[in-house]
């Protein structure tokens, strides 16, 4: 184990220099030293390595976010009034994804045990930031034919409960499951579970705009609305495919990895989501009041007890994940 100082870091590796678990594809070089003391990966944030935008890019999401999740409360009272307590949760799950996903990023490489715990609460900040941005949609979003369609809150609720909790437990199983060089089969998991929970939380918002547009309204949050659906179909194509570090490997090894460009996308969608939620709340305050009664059990209730759950599932699965790697070393 090194001495560690800010400053005289230990050089970076290799890819064939740092456990199979740690390697990405087509990604030769910029990994950091695996078994140092922990404050090593904490000031190598100060340091060029192949996970350093991954990190600032979302450091520097959480906090814009958080100011401007900051901002709002000059206008809008979130304690005092019931009615924002959607747009309060949605805001503090925006602002805590990044958080974790920037953590994440961080310490992965200081073990195989941290690895696999940092990537799973990674997945229950998604899954978390899911939950909330499907029960603002239906509170605040909709459109009136969409109610008559749905009429149950709590039957939309909890689908949107379910598939956030899925997405949580896909993307962690897939995590455990495999070993490196990763099958699509992982790929997949993610992909399907982050997908049904989208496909879900997204129509209310779809189905405003094509009527939005169908009679030329004059609304305007529904730009900011387009703007989310588009930055978050771009974030996922990167998230989906490994361009364009496949087209030349080793050459986007610090700047231009797909990932990065994912981390870059997804918090201008979320950007973009909380000023529509916004203008929602106060535009639409009439449409709110007859379809939406706030209750804690349908606000932080329901979201706590997906934390719970989620919470529980990341604990079983790091445990799978401690035996896989205690099978592997004995």
């Amino acid at each position: 184990m090194t001495k560690v100082e800010l400053g005289k870091l230990p050089r970076t590796k290799s890819a064939e220099e740092v456990p199979k678990i740690f390697r990405e594809p087509d990604v030769h070089n910029g990994y950091r030293v695996p078994h140092q003391p922990m404050k090593y990966y904490v000031f190598s944030v100060f340091q060029v390595h192949n996970e350093l935008l991954n990190v600032w890019t979302h450091v520097l999401a959480s906090s814009y976010l958080l100011y401007q999740t900051l901002s709002l409360t000059y206008v809008v009272d979130f304690f005092g009034d019931p009615y924002a307590w959607p747009l309060l949760l949605l805001c503090t799950a925006c602002c805590t994804y990044p958080f974790l996903s920037s953590l994440a990023h961080l310490l992965q490489s200081h073990s195989e045990s941290i690895h696999y715990t940092c990537f799973l609460v990674d997945y229950l900040g998604i899954s978390y930031y899911g939950f909330t941005s499907g029960l603002i949609h239906f509170y605040y979003s909709a459109e009136e034919s969409y109610y008559s369609v749905l009429p149950s809150g709590w039957l939309y609720l909890i689908v949107d409960i379910i598939l956030s909790w899925f997405c949580c437990f896909a993307c962690g199983y897939a995590k455990v499951k495999y070993n490196r060089p990763y099958p699509y089969a992982r790929k997949m998991w993610q992909l399907c579970s982050v997908g049904s929970l989208y496909i879900w939380i997204i129509f209310p918002i779809l189905q405003r705009i094509y009527v939005c547009r169908m009679s030329s309204c004059d609304d305007e949050a529904i730009g900011y609305h387009e703007a989310e659906i588009m930055w978050f179909l771009l974030g996922s194509v990167f998230f989906a495919v490994p361009y364009p570090q496949k087209f030349a490997p080793g050459f986007f090894d610090i700047i231009g990895h797909s990932h990065q460009l994912f981390h870059i996308f997804i918090p201008i969608c979320t950007h973009s989501q909380i000023q529509a939620e916004f203008l929602d709340f106060q535009n639409r305050q009439d449409h709110i009041k007859v379809h939406f009664q706030p209750t804690f059990m349908n606000t932080f209730g329901i979201t706590a007890i997906l934390l719970v759950v989620n919470a529980a599932t990341v604990l079983w699965l790091r445990s799978k994940a401690l035996v896989k790697i205690a099978e592997k070393k004995s």
